[in-house]
């Protein structure tokens, strides 16, 4: 018997998120990879253990909110686990997202 597995479906993102790529075009070629492992799996990437991670409680996010990196640039997430959506929130280089 085989398991069908629904994918996530990404939401429109916040402006913050698109604000960064439109002053950093060189980095709109990470959005393909981002989009390719939060659909399949928005909490854990097998393949790269470190490239997800939640991110702790803090007054910027909200509290279901992950973050994904990839070279220097991080993009954080809000996960709606009921209606299997993601929604991209932020997005900006290593210094600008840590993961705490």
């Amino acid at each position: 018997m085989t398991v069908k597995r629904t994918k996530w479906t990404i939401a429109e993102p916040k402006k913050q998120f698109t604000k960064f790529f439109k002053t950093r075009p060189e980095k709109i070629k990470y959005i393909p990879k981002f989009e390719a492992d939060v659909t399949e799996n928005p909490f854990y990437q097998p393949r790269h253990p470190t490239r997800i991670k939640k991110l702790a409680p803090q007054a910027d996010y909200p509290s279901e909110s992950y973050r994904w990196k990839m070279s220097d640039l991080r993009i954080v997430y809000e996960v709606t686990k009921k209606e299997k959506i993601v929604l991209p929130l932020d997005a900006d280089t290593a210094s600008g997202i840590g993961y705490r």
